[in-house]
Parts: C-alpha cells; sequence; structure tokens
C-alpha cells in the first residue's frame, strides 16, 4: 500500500490545543532558557514528543507524548493537572490533517520532583494512534 499524506505533528497540535483551551497557562515544546520560577510564569506546561511507539500497520502511526505540568503549590498543581486531562481525551480526533484513532494513558499523571524547590510538577504521559488523512482506511 502506498502512504497518501503524512503523518501529523502531534507535539504541535496537542500543543496549540492546550493553548486554546487554557489561555493563561504557558505551553511549551521546549522550556526557556533560563526559565526560573517565580519571576516567568506559572503555570506552565511542557509537551514533548518522545522516541517510543509504533503503528501496527505501515499507515499508522503511535507517537508518545510527555506532558509535565508546572504549578507554585501543590493544590495549585492538581487542580490544574484535573483541567488538562479532560482537554487530552478531548484531543479532536480529526486534526492537523490527520486522524487520531485512539488516546491511551501511558503513564496517569503524579507528582515528581523538581529541582527549583518553589515548584511543583506533574508528569504524564499518553499515545496517540494517527494515520494521515487519505490513507483510504
Amino acid at each position: 500500500m502506498q502512504l497518501i499524506g503524512v503523518f501529523p505533528n502531534v507535539e504541535k497540535a496537542l500543543i496549540g490545543w492546550l493553548k486554546t483551551n487554557l489561555p493563561t497557562v504557558a505551553v511549551y515544546s521546549e522550556m526557556p532558557l533560563n526559565w526560573d520560577p517565580p519571576t516567568d510564569p506559572l503555570p506552565a506546561i511542557l509537551v514533548q514528543r518522545i522516541p517510543a511507539g509504533s503503528g501496527g500497520q505501515e499507515y499508522e502511526s503511535t507517537p508518545v507524548l510527555d506532558l509535565n505540568v508546572y504549578a507554585a503549590d501543590r493544590a495549585s498543581l492538581w487542580a490544574l493537572v484535573q483541567q488538562v486531562e479532560p482537554i487530552i481525551v478531548n484531543f479532536p480526533r480529526q486534526s492537523v490533517g490527520a486522524y487520531v484513532d485512539n488516546l491511551t494513558w501511558k503513564t496517569p499523571f503524579g507528582f515528581m520532583s523538581y529541582e527549583n524547590r518553589s515548584v511543583r510538577r506533574a508528569f504524564g504521559s499518553v499515545e496517540l494512534l494517527t494515520r494521515p488523512q487519505g490513507a483510504g482506511l
């Protein structure tokens, strides 16, 4: 089978989706150089596609995205995580020229320490089963 179309940039698409739904939260693919809360914006979310996953067919891709959520205290952290989870689950199934056939939590959000003791961090990851539009399937 010849692949028609391209696989989506799910990192870019998910960042855009989060920014649209959480306009007061800073969302990044890379943390700004010398990012140093509390002088830099909190809350913040870091979204990064990591090397993982594979499709079951030549027309499928299963990228994994790591999400780090940062806030000033634990209560704010978990409140933001509770906002982020349904936004992720409701990520459009037809997006950026591709289909998202499935979304699976690889790692549900959990607390992780962070080197700056004035920042709280939660980490989670999702796997998306994607295929290009036009793959004929």
